[in-house]
């Protein structure tokens, strides 16, 4: 069985979705997957606060804007991120969704 890693880049300004994005992906109907999210928000408080909340369904990282000239250049870090936890930790395949898409519980058998 193939292993996937679903991955998403987020930020605070998508708190409106990302609790219900996280559930939605947590109940894929695939067995061998594992979520990952790079947050990129200014502060750090969106990490912790998402973090407590799913930390036992989830593995976190983040991405400090602030080091970058431009957001779309803190965007692209994450998604590079997302990328790279893929290559470097044998995963099969790579899920990237944003998080506030919302695909149907059997996405992963339907795109292998």
């Amino acid at each position: 069985m193939n292993k996937i890693l679903v991955s998403c880049p987020t930020a605070d300004v998508k708190d409106y979705a990302f609790n219900e994005w996280i559930n939605n992906v947590n109940n894929f109907t695939y067995n061998n997957y594992d979520i990952h999210v790079v947050d990129n928000s200014e502060t750090r408080e969106y990490l912790k606060e998402i973090k407590t909340k799913y930390e036992d369904i989830a593995t976190f990282e983040r991405v400090s804007p602030i080091q970058y000239s431009s957001f779309k250049m803190a965007l692209a870090k994450s998604h590079d991120k997302c990328r790279l936890k893929a290559l470097n930790n044998d995963y099969d395949y790579l899920l990237h969704l944003e998080s506030d898409v919302f695909p149907p519980l059997d996405i992963i058998e339907r795109l292998l």
